[in-house]
């Protein structure tokens, strides 16, 4: 996958984030944060997320791959 992903911040591991839009709430994705649709007067927050929680979004994007590798 064509992406980037936060290995660390200040050595500490984990990172995710959550997307808050202008009157509404936070969104809980798996989303790759380039292909997270933008809207203005929207913002972005890093969090903490558990080991599990990372390792569930890192096998959606492994099963993204799959899939498009099997559609080519």
């Amino acid at each position: 996958m064509n992406t980037n992903i936060i290995d660390s911040i200040n050595n500490q591991i984990n990172w995710w984030y959550e997307a808050y839009y202008d009157g509404g709430w936070s969104e809980n994705n798996v989303y790759r944060l380039d292909h997270y649709p933008y809207k203005q007067k929207m913002f972005i927050k890093l969090h903490h997320a558990s080991s599990d929680r990372i390792n569930d979004i890192y096998n959606t994007f492994k099963n993204e791959i799959s899939r498009n590798n099997e559609n080519h």
